[in-house]
């Protein structure tokens, strides 16, 4: 079986291969030999996509994906990838970018590091229904089982309900899902979200939750980020996060999804990663029930409204070949470089915790 997956891999030419991290070892090891620099962990596919120069053109006839599907992560007839940010808040209001004075800022709308808002590629909610509409009639001609197809998506409540109205018509059944969700995604839109579900659960479709992007516990940093929120939100995302797990366990799927948080940023403060440690631990009950917690450091685009900032703080690195900056704070300087030290040393499975514990002990120690 092994041996046919990659050889249709090799035939098909697909730009990206996704193995799950609960994927045999032994098997793994094959694959990434046979078939080279596309094959990634699964937990990569958000990061790996969403940079992608191709990623936000509507049609991409070179431009494929295959995940394998493993009991973890069960993928059924077919899986449609959504990625996407539903935001549109404009910079122009936000205080911290008020200093910038480039014409650019003016006009941008959503997360300041964003690279969808700079491709200016926000994908309508009418065009995404036609794009879904079209995979599904290729769907039916025959495609594939357990192939990707990649449709950017803002969860919004039009497209919800768009997207309910269309699988409502469609008689195609048992349908994935893989999707990464914004936490005021989840709690403005619960009402249209659970209609989907109940239809969903109906059909023996499913949404393999990837990833929920909470970023930030600390109100300064979700400023800088621009993301339309304070902290709070987060709380109210994982409340209705698990009330989907707990009524819809076969149709909101969780085995693999990861908390993504943006710890370090180039002004980020002892403080700021106090309040985002101080908020994980006083939901730890939620989070632990995570597949994993990413902690991250926020990457830059050039042409952004947080690559501006950078630059007028006089933050750039200039001898980097892509974007990157020096932190402000030299004690978050310190803790940043003593976390990638610890990030190459410890297990998977202590993964979280370890983490934790470093971070929690290095913000007592400079606090």
């Amino acid at each position: 079986n092994l041996a046919r997956l990659i050889a249709h891999c090799r035939q098909e030419d697909y730009s990206f291969i996704f193995i799950p991290d609960d994927f045999p070892a032994h098997m793994k090891a094959v694959i990434r030999e046979e078939l080279g620099q596309k094959v990634h962990d699964l937990s990569s596919i958000g990061g790996i996509l969403r940079f992608h120069p191709d990623f936000y053109q509507e049609f991409r006839p070179n431009f494929k994906c295959r995940i394998f599907g493993t009991r973890q992560f069960p993928l059924k007839t077919a899986s449609f990838y959504f990625y996407g940010c539903s935001y549109s808040g404009p910079i122009r209001n936000n205080p911290v970018f008020q200093a910038c004075h480039h014409v650019p800022l003016l006009k941008w709308r959503g997360c300041s590091y964003c690279p969808s808002a700079l491709s200016g590629k926000k994908i309508s909610c009418a065009r995404l229904g036609h794009l879904l509409k079209k995979q599904m009639d290729y769907l039916r001609k025959g495609l594939p089982s357990l192939r990707i197809i990649e449709v950017p998506s803002p969860f919004t409540r039009d497209f919800i309900r768009a997207f309910t109205g269309l699988l409502k018509r469609s008689s195609l059944r048992s349908l994935s899902f893989l999707v990464f969700f914004r936490p005021d995604d989840m709690v403005k839109n619960r009402i249209e979200m659970e209609d989907l579900l109940r239809l969903m659960k109906r059909k023996g479709c499913s949404f393999l939750v990837e990833n929920i992007g909470f970023e930030n516990f600390s109100g300064k940093e979700l400023l800088l980020l621009n993301r339309g929120y304070g902290p709070e939100m987060n709380g109210e995302a994982l409340k209705t996060f698990f009330y989907f797990k707990k009524k819809y366990p076969d149709t909101w799927i969780t085995r693999n999804t990861s908390a993504s948080f943006i710890l370090f940023g180039p002004f980020t403060t002892v403080q700021d990663l106090k309040a985002n440690i101080t908020g994980i631990l006083k939901l730890k009950r939620y989070f632990s029930a995570f597949y994993r917690i990413s902690f991250n450091k926020l990457r830059i685009q050039k042409n952004t409204p947080v690559y501006y900032l950078c630059r007028k703080a006089g933050l750039l690195n200039q001898k980097s070949v892509s974007p990157d900056y020096r932190f402000r704070d030299t004690r978050v300087r310190r803790i940043h470089e003593n976390f990638l030290k610890l990030m190459g040393t410890i297990p998977p499975q202590d993964h979280d915790m370890r983490i934790l514990s470093f971070l929690f002990k290095s913000i007592k120690r400079n606090d």
